[in-house]
């Protein structure tokens, strides 16, 4: 099967980033075609977990760990807590 435009732009792409490292004064070059990538969507995708993370990284979303999210919620509920807490004394204390 042969090569759609995209891959083969993106296997450009990844020699110009060689060549960048070798010859920094085609810097320049590497400049224009990420530009020309932006322009046109082009993003390497490893697998289907690459592919999801873009997808999510366009929306402003990411995935994180279930104990990082454990961790959140257990730290927002506990300030839910003392917002209450401090809901309660303050309009205790504004009793006439």
């Amino acid at each position: 099967m042969p090569e759609t435009w995209k891959q083969k732009a993106l296997k450009i792409g990844t020699t110009l980033q060689e060549a960048v490292m070798a010859h920094p004064e085609l810097a320049p070059l590497l400049t224009s075609w990420i530009n020309f990538a932006r322009k046109h969507h082009l993003r390497r995708q490893d697998n289907d977990a690459d592919a999801l993370r873009t997808l999510l990284d366009g929306h402003g979303l990411t995935i994180m760990p279930k104990r990082d999210v454990d961790r959140y919620q257990a730290t927002i509920s506990s300030q839910a807590e003392e917002i209450k807490a401090l809901e309660y004394r303050i309009t205790t204390l504004l009793r006439p």
